[in-house]
């Protein structure tokens, strides 16, 4: 599925706070228990004065989806 997520460098050890949207596609299915992912919906938060919009969902299995992981996901989905 194609969502939208926050990209942050400092959690990947980055030098200082750069933030911004990426699109990415990760797998309908959830990494913990393989069960279906929900659906997507927008977001708006703001971030240090910065308004932007990223995608949610909401696991039906109840796991939650951070976007470090979602982003680590996307990268080995374009590796293999």
């Amino acid at each position: 599925m194609n969502v939208r997520v926050m990209y942050r460098n400092n959690h990947f050890g980055g030098d200082g706070w750069t933030y911004y949207p990426v699109n990415i596609t990760i797998s309908d299915n959830c990494p913990k228990c393989g069960g279906k992912r929900g659906t997507p919906y927008n977001h708006n938060f703001c971030e240090d004065g910065e308004w932007f919009n990223v995608d949610r969902w909401d696991n039906p299995c109840g796991h939650i989806d951070y976007y470090p992981d979602c982003i680590k996901e996307a990268e080995l989905c374009v590796k293999s």
